[in-house]
């Protein structure tokens, strides 16, 4: 009686159907599939959420720069008590009749950093750098389709461009106003090859009647790969002389060799704040402080479906309490009967919490073993158009050895918390009661 493989063996006796022909019974099989389906939807759940967790982290490295040079704020130089910035020229306030009591802020250009040969040559020095690229962006408005889309025209280097797939032929000139727009507008048939298209900015030039917004009729001459909400791109240098700021750039765009490992390169960078070669005010981002927002909600998300789907486990955790108590109940004459030739109350109890452990050990695999096989086929699953699942083409789910390992232990450890109440319960049966009432 002292064996735990006679215990074992007696516990399965007592899951097998009464009439002994070897088939589970049904409350028994019941809490197996809900310990199966649970497990399965919490490995699913857990690998769907870090493929997407690894594709988000994947276009913040290895598409998007690592670190970018901005301009700094610009100081106010007036008293902070005695003025008020309204972003007027001196000209309009004089002609409101305002100049006394006000500082003027001049809006007709966007903050630029200046980008001269000495500081080109100086950021090729810098530790762990790989590229750099100045550019400029501009907010435009455009007409699309009869209607004025918001959008961002940028200004790039010629590497860049060509790095979209762009031949010589197809870069433009500073002074050809060529333009360079996402293939998805012209598939669309919003826009056409050779179409002019009027940009009008959200900067400010003087003119004879006042300020008016830059505007200007760009030639569509070429696409790239992108969707319709993605900029609309020209040269560096077309950007430049569009706003008149040659040698200036809105952004200075880094890449490094090893973007999770930026202390060195950002020590680097300070320190050509100190001799001049950075202007001092200059900001420095990276693409953490950038995407915190971004990776912290895919984090809590993450968190949320864990609780979501732990709650189906806890469910199946019940429906295991609750067959054990049955099954407690159901054999209180067989517990009076191994009671009476000597059986002690612990090997009850191991009797009846090898029955509970049991039914989680083989719902627990055959989960594991079910989620593991949905989550690696699920690009077979994504081609055969099943509803739904077209969202995760780009983002397939990865399965992770430490979240078996997670599933496993959390739907092993509620099996035994939820045995462990009946299997107590079967071990303080009295045998005498037992004959008596049972």
């Amino acid at each position: 009686m002292s064996s735990f493989a006679f215990e074992a063996r007696l516990a399965l006796r007592y899951l097998a159907d009464a009439r002994g022909q070897g088939a589970f019974s049904l409350l028994t099989a019941l809490a197996i599939l809900g310990n199966v389906f649970g497990v399965a939807a919490l490995v699913i759940g857990q690998a769907i959420m870090l493929g997407i967790e690894s594709r988000a982290q994947d276009v913040l490295v290895n598409q998007d720069p690592h670190i970018w040079l901005l301009p700094g704020p610009i100081e106010n130089q007036s008293k902070p008590d005695e003025s008020l910035s309204l972003g007027l020229t001196a000209e309009d306030l004089t002609a409101l009749g305002l100049i006394e009591g006000f500082t003027t802020q001049d809006t007709s250009q966007p903050d630029l950093i200046p980008v001269e040969d000495r500081l080109l040559v100086e950021l090729k020095s810098v530790a762990g750098l790989v590229q750099f690229r100045p550019v400029i962006e501009i907010d435009t408005f455009y007409n699309v389709g009869g209607s004025f889309t918001l959008g961002q025209l940028r200004g790039v280097s010629l590497g860049e461009l060509q790095t979209l797939g762009l031949s010589l032929d197809e870069i433009p000139a500073s002074n050809q106003w060529g333009l360079i727009v996402p293939s998805e507008l012209v598939f669309r048939g919003q826009l056409e090859m050779g179409q002019r298209l009027n940009l009008i900015t959200t900067q400010f030039e003087a003119s004879p009647v006042g300020r008016l917004p830059i505007s200007q009729d760009f030639q569509v001459i070429a696409t790239y790969p992108a969707g319709a909400g993605a900029p609309l791109l020209t040269t560096l240098a077309t950007a430049q002389f569009l706003l008149d700021t040659p040698g200036q750039a809105s952004a200075i765009e880094i890449f490094v060799a090893d973007p999770y490992t930026l202390d060195p390169t950002l020590a680097s960078l300070e320190a050509l704040i100190d001799p001049g070669i950075l202007i001092e005010g200059t900001l420095i981002e990276t693409w953490q402080s950038r995407s915190d927002g971004a990776l912290a909600f895919v984090g809590i998300l993450r968190l949320v479906l864990l609780l979501i789907l732990g709650l189906i486990i806890l469910v199946s955790a019940f429906n295991i309490f609750t067959g054990q108590l049955m099954l407690t109940d159901a054999q209180r004459r067989a517990i009076a009967i191994m009671r009476s030739f000597g059986a002690s109350k612990g090997e009850i109890l191991r009797i009846f919490l090898f029955s509970g452990l049991m039914i989680g050990l083989l719902g627990t695999c055959v989960g594991l073993g079910l989620g593991t096989l949905v989550a690696a086929n699920f690009p077979l699953l994504i081609d055969l158009g099943i509803p739904g699942l077209s969202f995760f083409a780009h983002s397939p789910p990865q399965i992770r050895p430490g979240d078996l390992v997670f599933a496993f232990l959390i739907s092993i450890i509620l099996a035994l918390i939820a045995s462990i109440v009946p299997a107590r319960a079967a071990a303080q049966i009295p045998p005498v009661e037992a004959f008596r009432y049972g």
